[in-house]
């Protein structure tokens, strides 16, 4: 079988997570069913799974029996990071692939800088490079921690959700 993935909704019926997506593998989302901390939503069409006695339709959307709080900032990640920066350099103000841009710290860690929110910010590697340890050269925006909500605004835009059966879950947030 395919290595289906299944969105994981919160009991509130909002995904978990969406950056990245709150999905699991199928496998998993079966496991979770059973134990009676998820309930099936909705199923993926042409989709079944075996056993000797059975044969069960895979979910595509699975919501938990209880929710599950979470934090109002997004968690700092080289992603994250990328996604808040929208993919541009902070010095040259050209935009890359994810894969192209590397991580400046605005502040030095030679000059006492701290591996933060507010202390990052993406360069491409041409501009990082020069900057060197130098602290005086300084990014086109000032770094900043984001909200969650505004990082899944822009993760929507950066990368469209395919599933038509996801799609309602998250689509209320590009509005």
């Amino acid at each position: 079988m395919k290595d289906l993935m299944v969105l994981e909704l919160n009991a509130d019926y909002m995904p978990l997570n969406l950056v990245p997506l709150s999905t699991i593998h199928w496998q998993k989302a079966f496991k979770k069913i059973y134990e009676g901390i998820a309930i099936p939503v909705s199923f993926y069409e042409d989709e079944w799974v075996s056993t000797i006695n059975e044969k069960y339709k895979v979910p595509s959307v699975i919501v938990l029996a209880t929710y599950k709080h979470f934090k109002v900032y997004a968690k700092w990640s080289k992603f994250n990071l990328k996604l808040r920066d929208n993919f541009t350099c902070q010095y040259c103000h050209t935009r890359f692939s994810a894969r192209s841009l590397t991580i400046d710290h605005v502040k030095p860690k030679s000059h006492g800088g701290r591996h933060s929110w507010t202390n990052s910010v993406t360069a491409c590697k041409k501009c990082n490079q020069a900057k060197k340890n130098n602290h005086n050269i300084i990014p086109k925006h000032r770094p900043y921690r984001p909200t969650y909500h505004e990082l899944v605004v822009k993760m929507l835009k950066y990368k469209e959700i395919k599933h038509k059966d996801w799609k309602q879950y998250v689509e209320h947030y590009t509005k």
